[in-house]
This record gives structure tokens, C-alpha cells and sequence, in this order.
């Protein structure tokens, strides 16, 4: 017996935060090269400004998550933590109207801001259902859906990397890799890296199965299929 849908042993998703011009110019050809879909967080002035790119995307089968955390620009005074909220809750209406799909908040496992970001967390987690935390480790069947961990892919080996994907498969288990820059900036991983992870996965047998977030969501969380979008108000069921 199998513990993930599509009869997986192993489910791996692959994330990429902030937007950033290396995942849409470098990261985005290797995955559409070998047929895999990612998940991309993107903050609200990057789907705005590309708006019709993401939109592309998203056609094409990737998922495109809301990453407003993500944003370098967002407010960071100690009052504005009702803003801070707001802004993803409008990333959430932004995503919908591009992609018209339900999609998967983001949360940064890189704090380089200065407003509170875990207690901006914890109020998310109520009003969404499907979080990528920042927190590390592998998902087991026991996860919980609105602190989903990830494995934080930072100036790894493209060794290292399948080091993590095959431990992933042993266990048996639910691997959300998550990266930052890609061949560019810090901190990130070399390309030829990323690619050679890339390369091991295309290689595995069907029982590893390479998901973005919200596909698995979609097949094993009722709260996520059950979501909509209400104007104004962000994401409530």
C-alpha cells in the first residue's frame, strides 16, 4: 500500500520564493525541458508587474502561490502589523484573478525583515489552509497542512541535493524543496546544481511522483478543496 495519491511512494514538490528573475529566466526552462511543475511564491508589485507571464505559467501547469512575505518593500513598523496581513490577503485576490486556481501561501524561512514575522504567522495559519513554513524536515502522513516543513536548499551540492531527495524516498516521505536564488544572489544554489538534482529525479521510477503544492493539496486536504476567494476579504471557506 502506497501513502500518497497517483500510487507514490514518495512525493517531492520544488518551490522557488520571491519572484525572483533567475526563476523565470533560468529555473522555469529546465523545469519545462523535463516536464516538471513548480511552485512559485511570488510577492505583489512582481505579479502585478508580470502579471501575464505568471498567468502563463500557471496555464502551463505550474502553481503560482501567494508570496507577499516574500516582498523586500513590505512594511516593516512595528504598526503595521494589520497591514502586513492585508497585503497577503490582497496577493491572495491577486493570484486568483491571474490563475483562477486555488494556490498555497508561502511563508520565508529567511527572516531579513524587521516587523514580527511570527506573529504575522500565526494569524495566517487560521485564515489559510495550506502553509509551506519555514520550518525544516520531511512531511509524513501525521503533517499538518497549515505548517507544511521544507528542506532549505542553501549553497548545496548538486550532490547534497540528491542526498536529501534520496532520503526523502527512503523515508517514504512528502519533500518540499525550497530555494531562493538559483545560479544568482544569496543565498542560493549553483545552477548546474539545481540541474543535476533535476537530472536524479527525471531518473527515478514512477513511484516518486513530482507534485507542486497545491496538486498534493488538491488530492488529500477537504479544507483546501473547499476554498474560495471573497472579495475584499482574501481567502475564507
Amino acid at each position: 500500500m502506497t501513502s500518497w495519491p497517483w500510487n507514490a511512494s514518495c512525493v517531492i514538490s520544488l518551490t522557488y520564493d520571491g519572484g525572483l528573475i533567475d526563476h523565470s529566466e533560468l529555473v522555469l526552462p529546465q523545469l519545462d525541458d523535463l516536464g516538471f511543475k513548480g511552485t512559485f511564491y511570488v510577492p505583489n508589485d512582481f505579479l502585478i508587474e508580470s502579471g501575464e507571464d505568471w498567468r502563463e505559467m500557471a496555464r502551463n501547469g505550474h502553481e503560482i502561490g501567494i508570496g507577499t512575505l516574500f516582498d523586500p518593500y513590505l512594511s516593516t513598523s512595528e504598526d503595521t502589523f494589520e497591514a502586513n496581513l492585508m497585503d497577503v490577503h490582497t496577493g491572495a485576490q491577486l493570484v486568483w484573478e491571474l490563475t483562477q486556481s486555488r494556490t498555497t501561501l508561502g511563508i520565508p524561512w529567511l527572516d531579513d525583515s524587521s516587523f514580527d514575522l511570527l506573529q504575522v504567522q500565526r494569524e495566517l495559519v487560521t485564515q489559510y489552509p495550506v502553509v509551506r513554513s519555514g520550518s525544516e524536515g520531511l512531511n509524513t502522513q501525521d503533517l499538518r497542512w497549515n505548517d507544511l516543513k521544507i528542506l532549505r536548499c542553501e549553497e548545496y551540492s548538486g550532490r547534497e541535493l540528491i542526498q536529501l531527495a534520496r532520503k526523502a524516498i527512503e523515508s517514504k516521505a512528502w519533500a518540499i524543496f525550497s530555494f531562493r536564488g538559483v545560479g544568482v544572489g544569496e543565498p542560493s544554489v549553483d545552477l548546474r546544481a539545481h540541474f543535476e538534482l533535476m537530472t536524479f529525479l527525471l531518473n527515478c521510477d514512477d513511484s516518486v511522483r513530482i507534485e507542486p503544492v497545491a496538486n498534493v493539496a488538491r488530492e488529500l486536504c477537504p479544507e483546501f478543496v473547499n476554498w474560495s476567494v471573497a472579495e475584499g476579504e482574501g481567502f475564507i471557506l
